[in-house]
C-alpha cells in the first residue's frame, strides 16, 4: 500500500466513524430540577445537626441551673448559674441563624420550583 492509499483508507475510516457518531448522538443525562438539587438535602441535614447542638446546649444550661441560692455552688471562680448562662447564651445565639437557614432554603426551593426569581 502506498502512502497515498494508506492516507485515503485512514480518511475513509475516520469519515465512517464520524457518520456513525452523528447517526447515534449520545443521549444527554436527565436534568434534575433545581428545587430537587442535592444541596437542599445537605442544608436540611446541617440544619438538623445545628438544631440538635442548640438543644444540647439548652439542656446543659437547664441542668446547671440551681433550684435555689444554696444550689448555686462555686465552680472555680464562677458559679453554677454563670456556667448555665454561658450555655443558655449559645443556645439562644444559634436559634436565629438556624431559623434563617431553614427559611432561606424553603424560599429558594419554592422559587426554583415555581420559576420565580
Amino acid at each position: 500500500m502506498t502512502d497515498n492509499t494508506a492516507h485515503e483508507a485512514v480518511f475513509k475510516r475516520i469519515c465512517e466513524l464520524m457518520d456513525e457518531a452523528q447517526a447515534h448522538p449520545p443521549t444527554p443525562a436527565p436534568a434534575v430540577a433545581w428545587h430537587e438539587h442535592g444541596a437542599f438535602d445537605d442544608l436540611y441535614a446541617a440544619q438538623w445537626q445545628i438544631s440538635r447542638a442548640r438543644d444540647a446546649l439548652a439542656g446543659i444550661a437547664a441542668l446547671m441551673q440551681p433550684d435555689s441560692r444554696a444550689g448555686d455552688e462555686q465552680l472555680n471562680m464562677a458559679h453554677r448559674s454563670d456556667a448555665s448562662a454561658v450555655f443558655a447564651f449559645f443556645a439562644e445565639a444559634m436559634q436565629a441563624p438556624l431559623e434563617v437557614v431553614g427559611s432561606a432554603a424553603n424560599r429558594l426551593k419554592t422559587a426554583l420550583r415555581t420559576g420565580q426569581p
